[in-house]
């Protein structure tokens, strides 16, 4: 009697918990990140213990930024992500995550691995998320050229691609950083709340 109400209970449990983890609710309490292993409205504490990366700072933005993102709290990591520097930027609305900024921080002479960067990007966030909602190139000059290593030689150039998922909207951006000889190659993941 004892082992058939044990079997019982072990069946009750089994299928409330398929039924739990098949659906939207539980998939996103088990096995759902909004970035790395942070979900959005998480506390800076909570993020502070989930990322493994080295803590820079925990800063106010400058007016500018605050009102380009709509709050002024961030905190911000460096480190290596499968072998490739990045600075990380998590960004905070009254103590609650709504945006990260994933910057690849190396900066390569042949501008040709810019390119291949993005593309391997694309490729990976293509895998994840399926097929882009919009990408395209922005020209920023008057040229027509149609090399990509040429426009971003001459700062012409702008590739971006924009992914959304149920939570988050995902933008993938190459560009020339205004002023500078640098190139960005930055992701973007704003909470769609």
């Amino acid at each position: 009697m004892k082992s058939n109400s044990l079997f019982f209970g072990i069946c009750i449990f089994s299928l409330c918990f398929s039924f739990y983890s098949t659906t939207s609710f539980g998939q996103y309490f088990i096995t759902s990140f909004d970035f790395r292993s942070t979900r959005w409205r998480m506390s800076k504490e909570d993020v502070k213990e989930s990322e493994t990366l080295e803590l820079i700072e925990e800063f106010k933005l400058d007016s500018k930024l605050s009102r380009s993102f709509g709050t002024s709290e961030a905190i911000t990591y460096t480190g290596k992500i499968r072998g490739r520097k990045v600075l990380l930027i998590y960004v905070f609305n009254n103590n609650k995550l709504v945006r990260t900024l994933q910057c690849f921080t190396e900066q390569y002479k042949d501008k040709t691995t810019f390119i291949d960067e993005y593309n391997k990007h694309e490729l990976e966030l293509t895998e994840k998320y399926g097929l882009p909602i919009e990408n395209g190139k922005l020209q920023l000059g008057e040229t027509e050229k149609h090399n990509r290593v040429d426009l971003l030689n001459a700062d012409n150039l702008s590739l971006y691609s924009v992914w959304e998922d149920q939570s988050t909207r995902i933008d993938l951006l190459l560009n020339n950083k205004a002023n500078t000889d640098k190139i960005v190659l930055m992701i973007s993941y704003v909470s769609k709340d």
